[in-house]
């Protein structure tokens, strides 16, 4: 079982008066995001409305980097509360935020991950294969103690599960050992897994979900011309969304896309490097770079 404690991990973006220190963790939420990852939000908020120091207003407090992965603070005047925003690999612990603390120069957080399976989970994947036809799954376990049973679990809907592969006669060990699943029984545009521990002692534990986009359909986009002076064509062979956005990460244009080509106006855009990001109406999503020069 792993335990860490991570402080003063956030730096704010404006200054404070005094010090407040506040808060316990009221929600957890762990969610996939498609590709193996997870987005984690965890919700600390002030007890009424006289406890809100007047320098707290709507916004993002802070940003940093854990470990190659993002994670940031945004406050909400409305239900008095800051969420914690962090993006990285799929785990299967519970987070618990301890404090969140405002000092006159910076934000600090502290927060502890605790593994709560009986099996520590290093990777946890699957993807659609257009060969087969199939979703290929994987999951790899660094420790395995005390486990009857290990279920890899499949639902239509993310409401309903049924295991698709059950693994018995787990035996404890120290070392990596890795799993691998075929599933041919693919029905919709999505597919999500789970994976299912029964202990010992008959308690039973979940991992986080994972969503498998079913993929049947590749869309081709092409940017023209680029670099670009007042317009740019962009050709697309499935019905979207198109959306600029400068290297800042700050959106400058949004706009439908067709089958075909499409054109847009960029007499309003500065010159600059921008990435062009395009949402197929099945999930994909193409990015491409365009240089605007006037």
């Amino acid at each position: 079982m792993k335990t860490f404690t991570i402080k003063s991990l956030f730096f704010a973006l404006i200054m404070f008066v005094g010090t407040s220190v506040f808060g316990q963790t009221i929600g957890v939420k762990q969610s996939d995001d498609g590709s193996g990852n997870c987005a984690v939000s965890i919700q600390v908020c002030y007890a009424s409305a006289a406890d809100v120091p007047a320098s707290i207003v709507d916004g993002t407090y802070g940003a940093a980097d854990l470990g190659g992965y993002k994670a940031k603070i945004i406050y909400n005047a409305g239900d008095r509360c800051f969420t914690v925003y962090y993006a990285g690999p799929c785990g299967v612990g519970l987070f618990a935020v301890k404090t969140i603390r405002l000092n006159m120069l910076s934000i600090g957080i502290d927060y502890s991950y605790e593994n709560t399976l009986p099996i520590e989970l290093l990777r946890f994947v699957a993807e659609y294969n257009k060969g087969t036809e199939t979703v290929d799954i994987e999951f790899v376990t660094a420790t395995q103690l005390n486990v009857e049973s290990i279920e890899l679990m499949r639902s239509y809907d993310q409401d309903v599960f049924e295991p698709i592969e059950i693994f018995t006669d787990v035996e404890d060990s120290a070392e990596r050992n890795t799993y691998t699943v075929e599933d041919a029984d693919i029905f919709g545009n999505k597919m999500y897994y789970q994976i299912r521990t029964t202990n010992l002692d008959g308690t039973v534990d979940l991992s986080s979900v994972i969503t498998v986009t079913i993929d049947t359909e590749e869309v081709e986009v092409e940017v023209f011309p680029n670099p670009a002076v007042d317009k740019v064509s962009i050709k697309a062979t499935q019905d979207g969304m198109v959306s600029i956005f400068n290297l800042m990460g700050a959106k400058v244009y949004e706009g439908n896309a067709f089958i075909g080509v499409n054109n847009y106006d960029l007499s309003n855009i500065p010159n600059g490097i921008y990435m062009v990001q395009f949402f197929g109406d099945k999930d994909q999503v193409i990015t491409k770079r365009l240089v605007v020069s006037k």
